[in-house]
């Protein structure tokens, strides 16, 4: 932590300097409309020179071509993510019965068995 905070120490402007900044001579509003619009017209991904990202974006813009359904397939993303995930968690599963029966032997007595069954799985 300490390290951090001495390395730090040596970017910060120091106390009663004075740094020049870049601003125009004049400001118009009219000006910054036109620079705004040239900026949103130019693809920000561009500026990375990655050729992977541009497809990504070009990919992503044809496929949602509207809020509604970007959101829609990001639930759906998200649903198909859960079921796959679901298959990595333990299961736990039960079972049980029982069965009475009685049986009529030769000299008419009766006899009657009573058998329970339970089971656990654990996967």
């Amino acid at each position: 932590m300490l390290l951090a905070l001495c390395g730090c120490a040596g970017v910060a402007p120091r106390p009663g300097s004075t740094q020049a900044a870049d601003v125009p001579a004049t400001w118009s509003a009219d000006a910054l409309a036109g620079q705004a619009g040239a900026i949103a017209q130019a693809p920000w991904w561009s500026r990375f020179d990655d050729a992977l990202l541009a497809r990504f974006v070009v990919e992503a813009m044809q496929a949602n071509t509207s809020v509604s359904s970007a959101q829609a397939a990001l639930r759906q993303a998200r649903a198909l993510r859960d079921v796959a995930a679901a298959g990595l968690l333990p299961t736990v599963g039960s079972s049980a019965s029982a069965q009475h029966s009685t049986a009529d032997i030769s000299s008419g007595q009766l006899i009657s068995v009573n058998s329970f069954n339970a089971g656990l799985d654990a996967n």
